[in-house]
């Protein structure tokens, strides 16, 4: 019996990535772009017809004279037109470029950042937490992580009221933080930090 190897195994007709760069073969260039911008106007005949929209597209080139466009001279015409009628607002309401693009892009990163941030913050302040239930020793804890944690037990106490819409249990750190004479009997975080103690801030919630 003789086995097929991997290679013969593929679809014949598996087309191999493209990728998107300017192409240095001048014949090569010029092929892509007559077989690319026949497909390209393909495709807004066929949105057209299917979608029941008014399309048109002017293609320039250094390989043709004039511009190509679809479907007509005559109707691309009469479309620029009606878009030219319509106001400030319309017309610009869907426009998108590079700048926009980017823009939206780091956007979307900015976000992404503020969430891992968060997250690890987060992750931080429950450690620290778990810690000090346990009975461990937090030396060298810093003043603003000591109000972070103060303020990340009271946000989650009122998550967790407002999603029970009721009275919470009581639990020691819910009378911690709306209970001062009981905070100033109970500490349950233990902390060992040898610094000046005299530019002590509030709370950053």
């Amino acid at each position: 019996m003789v086995s097929r190897s991997r290679s013969s195994s593929l679809p014949l007709n598996l087309k191999k990535k493209v990728k998107l760069a300017w192409m240095r073969d001048h014949v090569a260039r010029k092929n892509s772009y007559r077989r690319r911008k026949n497909n390209l106007v393909k495709k807004v005949d066929e949105l057209s017809k299917l979608c029941a929209v008014k399309a048109c597209a002017i293609i320039y080139s250094p390989y043709d004279p004039i511009p190509s466009v679809w479907p007509s001279n005559d109707e691309a015409h009469r479309l620029f037109l009606q878009f030219l009628t319509l106001p400030d607002n319309m017309q610009t309401k869907k426009l998108f470029n590079l700048e926009f693009f980017l823009k939206e892009e780091i956007v979307k990163l900015e976000g992404k950042l503020e969430r891992a941030e968060k997250s690890e913050h987060e992750e931080k302040m429950i450690d620290l937490i778990m810690r000090s239930a346990n009975g461990d020793v937090l030396r060298g804890l810093k003043h603003e992580d000591v109000q972070d944690m103060e303020c990340y037990i009271e946000q989650r106490m009122k998550e967790i009221y407002e999603r029970g819409n009721e009275q919470p249990n009581l639990g020691y750190y819910y009378r911690m933080v709306n209970d001062p004479i009981e905070a100033n009997q109970f500490q349950p975080v233990l902390v060992d930090m040898t610094m000046d103690h005299s530019h002590v801030q509030e709370p950053r919630c």
